[in-house]
């Protein structure tokens, strides 16, 4: 997908051809902010979005499923808290898609991130936001306060911003959280209380992740609207497939779903594969992500099945005779074994260890065996 970042707007000019100072606002000069948009009515800035294709005269381009990272540079006057969210819109959608709250990451300070998941092919638009956060202002200003020894008569002002900050979030956030949020705001209030007792609702860990989800958005300020065509690849390799052939596309459960109904739509699908890959380190918090699935499509029903190549070689534990011979298993020095038919759940196949001379650098390499059961 070739994108570019859109151009910082550039810096105004005087009469004459002088450009305007980058700061400052006396006798009549702009201010930073002003300087760097060409928007004297904006206290926020937003700059190099990505992606966008020719300042945005053209369309991104994406494909279902895939993991799409919206970036921008957000930034504003002052001292006061920012933050940044994306309108995500699904083609032919015009209500109001749920907030997708931006992250800073990188080196540069002013970098925001947050990646979408088209699910649908299509025209999408997005959109980045950037606002001035009165609670994440409020919430470092009282910390810092606190740490410094300020009591609550020094802090009764403090207190109470932050009390009708939580006022607004009980009156326009969901229901389900109006009365943790409402009491955090009586508790800020209440002067019988010492005050790391007043401020611990409104501090505590599950109320602030309801903050994060429900803020309270002031100067809100918009960046254009642009475009991403979400298409599907495999619509392009549907020529270039003969009417037998066969078609194996793997996944793993963040994408797996999307697979399936975008192939679907291509391909005829005859089966899923889950293969289990044992390989990395567990997870502290949530189960070790240890198996692919891998999607067995045809282009017809007309397709070849290897059978007898793919069958596998099982021990028999029981063997059963009839008439005094083997029944579906064979005798040899080695033991008692039956080809038996493959099934869905790959077990005899592991990923490439690095002693192991097939293994190359990449994070998603596939092992010879496991091309050669699908050929």
């Amino acid at each position: 997908m070739a994108t570019k970042r859109s151009p910082v707007p550039p810096l105004g000019l005087r009469a004459g051809g002088r450009r305007e100072p980058a700061s400052g606002g006396g006798h009549g000069g702009p201010s930073s902010v002003i300087a760097m948009t060409g928007r004297p009515d904006l206290r926020l800035g937003i700059s190099d979005v990505a992606p966008v294709v020719s300042c945005g005269s053209f369309s991104a381009r994406a494909v279902v499923g895939e993991h799409l990272p919206i970036t921008a540079t957000v930034f504003r006057e002052g001292h006061d808290a920012v933050a940044a969210n994306v309108v995500w819109q699904p083609p032919g959608e015009t209500g109001t898609p749920p907030l997708r709250r931006m992250a800073r990451y990188g080196e540069e300070p002013d970098r925001w991130l947050t990646t979408v998941v088209p699910d649908r092919e299509g025209l999408w638009t997005f959109t980045v936001e950037a606002w001035s956060d009165p609670l994440a202002t409020w919430h470092h200003a009282a910390e810092v306060k606190i740490a410094a020894g300020q009591g609550a008569g020094e802090l009764a002002n403090d207190l109470e911003e932050g009390a009708r900050l939580l006022d607004r979030v009980a009156a326009e956030g969901p229901e389900e959280h109006r009365d943790a949020v409402a009491a955090a705001a009586r508790s800020l209030r209440d002067e019988s209380l010492e005050l790391t007792t007043r401020v611990a609702p409104a501090f505590a860990a599950g109320l602030q992740r309801v903050l994060h989800d429900h803020p309270v958005r002031e100067l809100v300020t918009a960046s254009p609207a642009y475009e991403v065509w979400v298409d599907s690849w495999l619509n392009l390799c549907v020529p270039l497939l003969k009417p037998t052939a066969s078609i194996y596309i793997c996944g793993d459960w963040r994408s797996s779903s999307a697979i399936q109904r975008v192939g679907s739509k291509c391909f005829k699908l005859q089966n899923r594969i889950t293969w289990e890959r044992e390989k990395g380190r567990g997870a502290k918090r949530n189960w070790k992500n240890a198996a692919e699935d891998i999607w067995f499509f045809t282009m017809s029903d007309d397709f070849t099945f290897n059978l007898d190549a793919v069958k596998q070689r099982r021990r028999v534990v029981a063997p059963y005779r009839e008439n005094g011979e083997p029944k579906d298993w064979s005798e040899s020095t080695d033991g008692n074994f039956r080809d038996t038919h493959p099934s869905n759940l790959w077990t005899d196949v592991t990923v490439p260890f690095w002693s192991m001379p097939e293994n190359i650098d990449h994070s998603t390499q596939k092992p010879e065996k496991f091309l050669a059961k699908m050929i």
